[in-house]
């Protein structure tokens, strides 16, 4: 977005943005629904944040930092709740 633009100064001073059309359309699309702005913002602060740490973590580091369980094949609900009780959870 924005990334053909034309700054028009006066007196040394920018005074008007030129953009494409198309890109004008999208930005006031943009604008006129919430849902779609915060979906926007939302989507530069994750760019933001990837671009400030280069460190990526697998699934399994993910489920392990935030204590999910997998229960292996056969294991039945009671167990299931008994094994996150053990870590300090409630199912």
């Amino acid at each position: 977005m924005l990334e053909h633009v034309q700054i028009i100064e006066e007196q040394g001073q920018a005074k008007f943005a030129v953009i494409d059309f198309e890109e004008y359309q999208s930005i006031k699309a943009l604008l006129s629904e919430p849902e779609k702005l915060a979906d926007y913002l939302d989507y530069l602060h994750i760019q933001a944040v990837k671009q400030a740490s280069s460190k990526r973590h697998t699934l399994a580091e993910v489920k392990l930092a935030c204590g999910i369980l997998q229960a292996p094949h056969g294991i039945t609900l009671e167990q299931m709740d008994a094994a996150i009780k053990n870590r300090g959870g409630s199912l």
